[in-house]
């Protein structure tokens, strides 16, 4: 299985994160809060932020097998 590693930052830190609109979770079924590194198969996935008090951020990117990819989001206040 060929995959890669997404770090996710955001400002402020505590967001929710979804992998192609699958919530990221703990092995305690709690949801992974930014920041994180994330362990993904090679391909292209869309990923969500969410953070209560904040517009939701949207981005998709492209992992490469044993690429590290570095995202950094601001939230803004809705």
């Amino acid at each position: 299985m060929q995959t890669g590693y997404l770090v996710v930052e955001t400002y402020p830190a505590g967001a929710k994160v979804y992998i192609d609109d699958i919530l990221v979770l703990d092995e305690k079924g709690k949801p992974i809060l930014s920041p994180v590194v994330l362990v993904l198969l090679a391909g292209y996935h869309n990923m969500r932020l969410e953070l209560e008090g904040y517009c939701n951020e949207f981005d998709g990117r492209y992992i490469m097998e044993n690429e590290t990819v570095n995202t950094h989001h601001n939230f803004n206040i809705c």
